[in-house]
């Protein structure tokens, strides 16, 4: 006999790593987000708008690109919070 007692319940963390997440690749606060998680390293889809951020920043390099993945450097010594024009986002 199998039992209906098993209930499952998901709550997700609440912490704010997912709003954040969510901010950075909305391009809501991305440089303070990337900032925050000290993120020397970003993987990206090339059609996620995130990735042409980066790419027209002074503070961040494409080390790797293909048609699936751009990998991002952060270039060490400048400030991820400031993008190329001196703007924060």
């Amino acid at each position: 006999m199998i039992s209906n007692t098993f209930s499952f319940s998901f709550r997700p963390l609440d912490n704010g790593t997912f709003a954040d997440y969510a901010d950075a690749n909305y391009l809501r606060r991305p440089f303070e987000t990337l900032e925050k998680y000290k993120f020397d390293y970003v993987l990206l889809s090339p059609k996620k708008e995130l990735r042409g951020l980066l790419q027209h920043s002074t503070g961040w390099r494409v080390v790797y690109s293909d048609g699936t993945a751009v990998l991002f450097e952060r270039v060490p010594g400048t400030s991820m919070a400031v993008g190329s024009a001196g703007d924060e986002r």
